[in-house]
């Protein structure tokens, strides 16, 4: 992978991306924290590497940098999980996953800290077509 024109500073490691994502697959573990100081890569890799990764082999993603948003963190997160997953609708989503959902939960904590989950288990032995969302 080259660099691109615009962007003569972004060093690619597609493997990187793919190791992450490979120890996601195997089931061990559901989440990766990276840590270094500001201005060391880590949003360049999320964005340039993990992300094009991630998206190629099916996932959907959703990326938020809560450093810049600082003064609304709650309704910035809420509003990238929602583009995220707003194209497809949840339906289709749901058709993509090859699973129904068996619970989504999502939460975020403003006081003092910025943090922010979201959670979704897939069901097992459900085929997609079996599986009619209920509202109550």
């Amino acid at each position: 992978m080259s660099n691109l024109p615009g962007d003569p500073w972004h060093f690619p490691r597609p493997m990187l991306a793919e190791q992450y994502l490979a120890t996601f697959e195997v089931g061990l573990i559901s989440a990766r924290a990276l840590f270094a100081a500001r201005r060391m890569g880590k949003s360049q890799f999320l964005e340039k590497d993990l992300i094009p990764a991630a998206r190629a082999r099916g996932y959907v993603t959703a990326y938020v940098n809560l450093w810049d948003a600082r003064r609304y963190p709650l309704s910035t997160l809420l509003a990238v999980i929602g583009r995220a997953v707003e194209p497809t609708g949840w339906h289709k989503l749901l058709k993509r996953l090859k699973r129904p959902l068996k619970h989504l939960k999502a939460s975020a904590k403003v006081s003092g800290m910025v943090e922010g989950t979201l959670e979704a288990a897939l069901a097992r032995g459900l085929e997609v077509d079996e599986f009619a969302p209920r509202i109550s």
